[in-house]
């Protein structure tokens, strides 16, 4: 709940039975204070009358309008959240292999609490996701995924440009996860709702914006080759996404459905593509 105040603030109050999406959003702004470098920033935080409350200030801006492809966007993107996940702290998650296994088994034990006694379609299509991601994982049993603070739903609509400034909207998915999610939730977002897949392209590429996150500062000299680096970090966006979908979202049955037959396909394109010819010739 947003009230705007005529002193150029808002007030934001937690909804009932969100408290701790609400409490993510107020960890992540506080962390990025005083600089606000890609939060709206922080005024006032707090709890009254049994009732969590933050205040931020109003910023001037514009929806970010994307051209199709969205290299360039994605270049600045990662330009943008660079520092900001080194001022997280990065490191090790684990293996791929572990960290995809980890992240299946908390999918599976939530969609065994969702469907009791039936096997809707999206349960049957989230099962052969988990499935085929651990089976590419294998291939990469000792590879480690590296993890940091992230938004956890970087999209066009959670993006305003003040002036030259970029300003990250709505931090309420804010989890630690792998260092690329973010980049790759947003070229998935055009992929799915806008159908260009060149994006998800450049994000394979081992010589794009996606890898400079890979193969720079704390990263460096961890992996071997510039595609490796992708198509681990790629495994563990899926899962990491269905873990979200799963987590923040209705359980509603049929709007389950409807979500998961939307972003099935681009999981399953994105997890043929980086064992393709197609991702191969990216680099």
């Amino acid at each position: 709940i947003k009230i705007f105040r005529s002193d150029g603030t808002i007030i934001n109050i937690a909804k009932a039975g969100a408290e701790e999406l609400f409490l993510a959003d107020v960890a992540v702004r506080q962390r990025d204070a005083p600089q606000a470098t890609v939060t709206p920033g922080i005024l006032e935080a707090g709890r009254r009358g049994g009732v969590y409350y933050f205040v931020e200030p109003c910023i001037a801006g514009w929806p970010l309008k994307v051209e199709r492809g969205g290299s360039a966007t994605l270049s600045r993107l990662a330009r943008l959240l660079g520092p900001w996940y080194e001022m997280q702290g990065i490191s090790a998650l684990g293996t791929v292999q572990d960290h995809v296994a980890e992240c299946g088994a908390q999918v599976r034990a939530l969609i065994t609490g969702i469907a009791r006694g039936s096997e809707p379609a999206w349960r049957r299509d989230v099962t052969f996701l988990l499935t085929r991601a651990q089976e590419l994982a294998a291939a990469f049993p000792e590879i480690p995924v590296m993890g940091t603070g992230i938004h956890g739903d970087v999209n066009p609509g959670n993006i305003i440009k003040a002036n030259d400034r970029w300003v990250l909207l709505d931090w309420e998915c804010s989890r630690r996860a792998s260092l690329t999610h973010d980049l790759f939730n947003f070229a998935s977002w055009l992929a799915v709702f806008q159908n260009d897949y060149a994006c998800t392209t450049e994000a394979l590429r081992g010589d794009g914006a996606v890898a400079a996150l890979l193969t720079s500062g704390k990263c460096a000299g961890r992996y071997g080759s510039s595609f490796e680096v992708m198509r681990v970090h790629a495994l563990a966006y899926v899962v990491e996404k269905l873990l979200l979908q799963l987590t923040t979202g209705s359980r509603d049955d049929r709007l389950l459905e409807r979500r998961m037959r939307r972003w099935s396909k681009y999981w399953l394109w994105l997890l043929d593509a980086i064992t393709s010819n197609r991702a191969r010739d990216a680099r």
